[in-house]
């Protein structure tokens, strides 16, 4: 078990080192310059001297090589420092902090919403095959996971927020984390929560319901399956000790890839919410074209879902020791 750990973590190295070359790469060679609004500002208002410029393009390391400035950002990385905010003039490092456990409260909300859902519905629908339930879940699923997570955010907005408010029914908040005027307590936060981890999780609660259901009725058709039912087992031990428990090993693969479609959702879940996340943070990043906020955001995100990827495949290992060899 320790070998198979070692060599996974061992992997890690270089794919941090090609995510900080794309990182970086991207970030620098995208059209546009973090000092585009001054350069501006000299040919129009005359606001600031070519002299400025360059002494502000010395300090921010802009005047340099792109493998130098690469380079010194991956040596300050090495040491925790992803340097500093060209708009707000604070570090990086201590941005993402502060908006990292409200991304990580979201997504994880969303990750167990998700799963409290989708295997119970799957395997219902499997166990069933064919009946009312099976289809109706079959065409929710299809139709969720068709539907525009950012559409689906507009729309509860619309409706629980808005529309509940003015038919004087019970409403939810539309945006933020928590209320001053009722004292930011749990349950203010409860509530502000409900909207954004609800949209977060609607789709991924449609795949993984369609992914246990097939892999519910692969299992359930194997042989031994098949010889528990003619030694006359219950149903439910057939279902939950034989079934379940055999379908349920690629999930735990699937729950590992499924964290960068939940950190990608919420970038756009926090920006219609105004949840201030890493996302949020990202977007405003990238509107004001901040690249050390950019390149640190991304960089951070890359980092929590391999760190994901690798407990996801510890997980399968323990469950499945085959793995490890």
């Amino acid at each position: 078990m320790s070998r198979f750990i070692i060599r996974r973590v061992l992997l890690i190295v270089p794919l941090l080192i090609g995510i900080t070359m794309l990182t970086f790469g991207i970030a620098n060679l995208v059209p546009g310059s973090p000092l585009a609004d001054l350069e501006y500002n000299l040919q129009r208002n005359r606001e600031l001297t070519p002299e400025q410029i360059e002494r502000i393009k010395h300090n921010l390391g802009l005047n340099q090589p792109m493998h130098v400035r690469y380079l010194v950002w991956l040596s300050n990385v090495a040491r925790g420092d992803l340097g500093m905010s060209i708009r707000s003039h604070a570090p990086v490092t201590q941005m993402i902090l502060d908006r990292l456990p409200n991304t990580l409260l979201l997504t994880t909300t969303a990750f167990l919403l998700s799963l409290l859902f989708a295997v119970p519905v799957g395997v219902y629908a499997a166990v069933h095959r064919n009946s009312w339930f099976d289809r109706a879940t079959t065409a929710t699923a299809v139709a969720a996971y068709s539907a525009p997570t950012f559409w689906l955010a507009l729309l509860l907005i619309l409706l629980l927020a808005v529309k509940f408010q003015q038919w004087g029914l019970p409403s939810l908040p539309a945006g933020g984390t928590y209320d001053l005027r009722h004292g930011g307590g749990f349950w203010d936060r409860v509530e502000h929560l409900i909207l954004p981890a609800f949209t977060l999780a609607f789709v991924q609660t449609a795949y993984w319901t369609r992914f246990i259901r097939s892999q519910m009725l692969e299992v359930l058709g194997q042989d031994y399956v098949r010889v528990a039912r003619a030694k006359g087992l219950r149903e439910r031990a057939v279902v939950f000790r034989h079934g379940l428990r055999n379908a349920l090993l690629p999930l735990v693969t699937l729950l590992g890839l499924s964290l960068p479609e939940l950190f990608a959702g919420a970038v756009i879940i926090e920006q219609i919410f105004t949840w201030p996340g890493m996302g949020l943070l990202a977007y405003s990043g990238a509107i004001n074209k901040d690249y050390p906020v950019i390149m640190g955001t991304v960089l951070f995100a890359a980092v929590l879902v391999i760190l994901g990827n690798l407990l996801a495949d510890i997980c399968y290992s323990l469950v499945d020791p085959r793995v490890r060899q």
